[in-house]
């Protein structure tokens, strides 16, 4: 069965199919809840929701806002010793809850150092699912660390090409075990009628070039009379009960655009939906190298004129349905904006060619391929080609 292709129907059930759980394990700081969540956490919501597995998913967190209804999600009892870290007591919960569970399977999302300790811990097939850059993440920041990874995990789960590529970097051996799973969206049709609004959406920190926007609202605001600009996000993935200095100076930035600035912190996810469902424009300045940009298929589902850096993965979901910022500053950051406010036929086409693109990230489809390699792994059927 080809990786990446619709599955055989007829196939899949005539299958011996194993109905023991798939434990998915979550970082243990990200929430499950519509009040605190993260990327991970959102892909892990979409990618149950649309599963063949999802009877059989137990997903396992730390975090005990209430979780999103219908899913089976089990916030652990964390207890630490004095004498232990946070991560060692939720190691040691996962590990006790595993072995009451006796899952077929576990994943691992985002944390290469807890693959690590349950594999060490338990004789359950464990893939990681990365999400970010590998090579600044502890148990793979080395060659040596990763091919330890590839040899032992049943399978590497990479949300973009640029990150199996940085997985991959530097070791000999294990790349057949790197599947490339991209995060999905539900794409909804194209919105009517859009306002004049350029929103920004994302954590409130120097690596996502948050002040970068805010400064170059400054510069567009003032020359473009009938035009708003939006900030949303907090540092972390939920409210920020108090303000990093670098929210802080953000903040005072957008205050000063004047009243057609709208700083609105952290937000529900289907709010910011809607919002980005209204604007012709979003800004992802980020300065890092974004190991996918779950914010740009948001946007591109919404059908949204974007501008980026193109930094990490971005590019490679971007491709050429957006405009691509290389040095980023609030100055260049304006310049590209101002291009499209004035050059309206070139926004109307960007968003188009952005609705379009994003049908290659419809949720269905990506959940289909990552339950392809689930049936791969659990059947151990060699399929004709790995997700590449």
């Amino acid at each position: 069965m080809a990786i990446g292709k619709k599955a055989d129907v007829a196939s899949i059930f005539n299958m011996t199919i194993d109905t023991s759980p798939i434990a998915i394990i979550l970082p243990p700081r990200e929430g499950f809840s519509p009040k605190a969540f993260g990327a991970v956490s959102l892909s892990v919501k979409d990618f149950t929701h649309h599963s063949r597995y999802r009877a059989q998913s137990v997903i396992l967190g730390q975090r005990t806002e209430p979780a999103y209804p219908n899913f089976n999600y089990e916030a652990l009892a964390v207890k630490r010793a004095w004498y232990e870290t946070n991560n060692a007591a939720y190691v040691r919960s996962l590990v006790r809850r595993l072995r009451e569970l006796k899952p077929c399977m576990i994943e691992v999302h985002n944390r290469p150092i807890l693959a690590r300790k349950l594999i060490r811990a338990l004789d359950i097939p464990v893939a990681l699912h990365l999400h970010n850059d590998p090579q600044d993440m502890k148990c793979a920041k080395t060659p040596a660390q990763r091919a330890r990874l590839a040899r032992d995990c049943a399978a590497i789960y990479c949300v973009s090409d640029w990150v199996k590529q940085r997985f991959c970097e530097g070791i000999t051996q294990g790349a057949q075990k790197c599947f490339i799973i991209h995060c999905g969206i539900a794409v909804p049709p194209l919105p009517e009628q859009k306002t004049l609004n350029i929103v920004y959406a994302g954590r409130i920190t120097p690596n996502k070039g948050a002040l970068e926007f805010a400064k170059a609202l400054q510069i567009v605001l003032p020359r473009q009379m009938q035009w708003h600009g939006t900030m949303i996000g907090g540092r972390r993935h939920s409210v920020s009960e108090k303000l990093s200095d670098y929210e802080h100076e953000v903040s005072l930035v957008m205050e000063a655009c004047g009243e057609r600035s709208h700083h609105l912190g952290f937000l529900p996810y289907e709010k910011t939906q809607s919002l980005f469902r209204e604007a012709e424009i979003v800004v992802i300045p980020s300065l890092w190298q974004e190991p996918f940009g779950r914010t740009a298929i948001e946007a591109q589902a919404q059908g949204c004129a974007i501008v980026t850096s193109g930094r990490g993965g971005l590019a490679e979901i971007i491709g050429d349905t957006g405009v691509i910022v290389k040095d980023v500053t609030a100055q260049t950051l304006a310049d590209a904006v101002m291009d499209l406010i004035r050059d309206e036929p070139k926004r109307h086409a960007l968003q188009l060619a952005a609705h379009a693109r994003v049908q290659e990230f419809e949720i269905r489809h990506c959940t289909a391929v990552l339950d392809e390699v689930r049936d791969y792994l659990l059947k151990r059927e060699e399929p004709k080609r790995h997700a590449a």
